[in-house]
């Protein structure tokens, strides 16, 4: 049968992660394959399709209906997902279709766009569909009601100049080992409360009272809360409340406006079905700004008992403990959470803020617990040396627990002080899963449990994973989470899923320094050097050219035979450490990548001296190998004794 002609639509398929599954068990992974073709050729076939290529165990499809590739592509998701796999464990498959007109060569096709096509399926995860712009308007009147498509917006493709615009057909499932959430529980996002004040300083505190509001609910029994960063991803965005809902996975949204004038403050609340989007409860409130802690529990108690679900005596206890009733420190407060989660150096200008809070209010806990956070991230960023900022970190978590033993902020902090300072790994590991216990929904706790306290100290790499899996849980938006996330999955062995969730984190957030350097670290990971050096001007721009990038850089120099082109690397970042702080154990890997041990050694002594938490971390990050074939750097990590005598998971 002749291949089809003029406008085709293109379905192309992979196995994610199979080269891990081939590792695991090459006998069964044989036989899986078999029965994968199989089910695949049936599903395309019976949808009009022909198979006109394989490569490895991708399939490469042309259609001559956009609709009919579409239903092809449905198919194979769902007797992919419906198969008993068994051994080597389960697969899932990722799939992309485009149209545009085909061009054919000996019986097969080539040209821009099955370039695009290809491209695309880059970006898919395990269990996805991806559709270009161009297939989606054919279709889109004409798709199954049951079927749920996702708008992503636009996606850079590689070599490719034009952006394309894509959407997601999902199975309903999360990408990339994301537990799926329990849709038998009350769940909830508290969306950004819009700021009417005439004073646009006043929108600090329109997003202040979103964030206690969350954090109350938080507390809630039996109630899922999604958290601050995916529920802030829709601020000032034009989205309506269905499709924020299915993309945050949440049954209701709670929203409302804010406007603050003088000492009077008005406030409007409305908490939303999703599914119908109409209102179960709406109210207005206008008090005296002195009254606004108690009005945010008032609200959050109309929420939960409309939801029927218990905020609990133990939250009142704890809102006492770690809250304020001085209205210019929680201000102060508001300002300095917001810029924190900016990192960077507005850890600096944050920090700032919590000091003055806990001047104005020596006995607000939140503000110390946060400000410890800031002296340690000021360490860990390269702002100033560790030593200078860590024990500042461990008074002020510690302060804030004497106030409130329950405050999981200054429990995680204390585990990175344990760590860091005192090299007291289990220490370390109780303080993390104290704060989980007390917070599950904390994905910053979360996270640095798994890659700090498992992945690095611990060696679990699959308990890494599953607890960076649950932040994503809770958090679904998140770029920092998922840029960690990528890290763990690579050190689990998912070569191409960590480049996928990577490569998700960059398409969540661009200009974020975590999602920049995941995805060039897992790159390096995946061999893909190549890929890695053509990414690197756009990571060293957003990054302001971070040492921990042009560190991955440096590697991918290394790993391409182009070792003389690290060297101008290490000698720019040893220029700036004559001006600004430069973290030693960075200096050295990126030495050691260009060649020069001598120097690498010397940064490995100051490093062990400054207590550089890179030292530590450089255990588990792909483009330090160099670093780590150095007997100075493995005897320097030896003794800093982190071994564990027993992980409790």
């Amino acid at each position: 049968m002749p291949l089809p002609t003029g406008n085709v639509t293109f379905l192309f398929t992979d196995i994610e992660g199979s080269t891990r599954l081939w590792e695991a068990d090459r006998d069964a992974m044989a036989q899986v394959l078999a029965r994968h073709d199989a089910l695949l050729r049936a599903a395309i076939e019976d949808r009009g399709g022909q198979v006109f290529k394989t490569v490895g165990d991708g399939f490469c499809a042309a259609f001559d209906t956009a609709l009919g590739a579409v239903r092809a592509a449905t198919t194979v998701q769902g007797v992919v997902s419906a198969e008993d796999w068994h051994a080597p464990g389960a697969l899932r498959v990722r799939c992309a279709l485009h149209t545009g007109l085909a061009e054919q060569r000996d019986n097969d096709y080539f040209g821009p766009t099955l370039n695009r096509v290809a491209r695309l399926l880059a970006h898919a995860q395990g269990g996805e569909t991806l559709l270009t712009a161009a297939t989606f308007e054919i279709v889109r009147d004409f798709l199954p009601s049951e079927l749920e498509v996702e708008e992503r917006g636009e996606l850079a493709l590689k070599d490719l100049a034009r952006p394309e615009h894509i959407y997601r057909v999902a199975d309903r499932q999360s990408p990339i080992k994301v537990e799926p959430n329990n849709n038998a529980l009350p769940s909830i996002a508290v969306l950004p409360f819009v700021n009417l004040s005439r004073d646009e300083e006043n929108e600090h505190f329109a997003d202040g009272l979103t964030e206690e509001l969350l954090n109350v609910l938080a507390k809630s029994r039996g109630l899922k809360v999604t958290s601050r960063t995916s529920a802030f991803a829709f601020k000032n965005k034009n989205v309506d409340v269905p499709t924020i809902g299915r993309k945050l996975g949440v049954k209701t949204i709670l929203e409302g406006s804010v406007r603050k004038t003088a000492n009077r403050v008005r406030i409007t609340a409305q908490l939303v079905d999703v599914a119908s989007d109409s209102h179960l409860w709406s109210e207005a409130y206008e008090r005296e700004l002195q009254d606004i802690f108690a009005l945010q529990d008032e609200i959050a108690g109309a929420v939960a008992a409309k939801l029927k679900v218990s905020l609990g005596v133990s939250r009142e206890k704890e809102q006492r403990e770690s809250g304020t009733a001085n209205l210019a420190a929680y201000e102060h407060f508001l300002q300095g959470r917001s810029l924190q989660w900016q990192r960077g150096r507005a850890v600096v200008q944050a920090y700032e803020h919590f000091r003055v809070a806990a001047t104005l209010d020596p006995n607000y806990a939140d503000a110390l617990a946060w400000m410890a956070d800031s002296y340690r991230l000021m360490g860990l960023y390269s702002i100033h040396k560790p030593l200078e900022t860590l024990p500042f970190a461990n008074a002020a978590a510690t302060r804030a627990l004497d106030l409130a033993p329950e405050l999981a902020e200054a429990h995680s902090t204390l585990a990175m002080v344990s760590l860091l300072l005192n090299h007291d790994a289990n220490t370390a590991l109780a303080r993390w899963r104290r704060a989980i216990e007390i917070e599950p929904g904390n994905v910053r706790a979360r996270c640095e449990y798994a890659i700090w306290g498992l992945s690095v100290v611990a060696h679990d790499n699959d308990g890494a994973v599953s607890q960076t899996a649950s932040a994503l849980k809770t958090d679904p938006l998140n770029s920092w989470a998922w840029g960690i996330h990528a890290l763990m999955v690579a050190n689990a062995g998912g070569v191409e899923e960590s480049v996928a969730a990577a490569q998700h984190a960059m398409a969540l957030t661009r200009h974020s320094l975590v999602a920049q350097w995941s995805l060039l670290e897992c790159l390096v990971n995946a061999r893909r050097h190549r890929e890695a050096l053509d990414h690197r001007d756009e990571a060293l721009g957003i990054s302001d050219r971070h040492p921990w990038v042009l560190a991955s850089v440096a590697f991918a120099y290394a790993a391409v035979g182009e070792r003389h082109q690290a060297r101008p690397i290490y000698e720019e970042l040893a220029a700036r450490g004559k001006l600004e702080y430069m973290q030693p154990a960075t200096l050295a890997c990126v030495a050691a990548s260009a060649g020069l041990d001598v120097e690498a050694t010397e940064w490995v002594e100051l490093a062990v001296k400054q207590y550089d938490p890179m030292l530590i971390f450089g255990q588990v990050l792909p483009s330090w190998s160099d670093l780590r074939r150095l007997d100075v750097y493995n005897v320097a990590y030896a003794r800093l004794g982190l071994g564990v005598k027993r992980v409790d998971v």
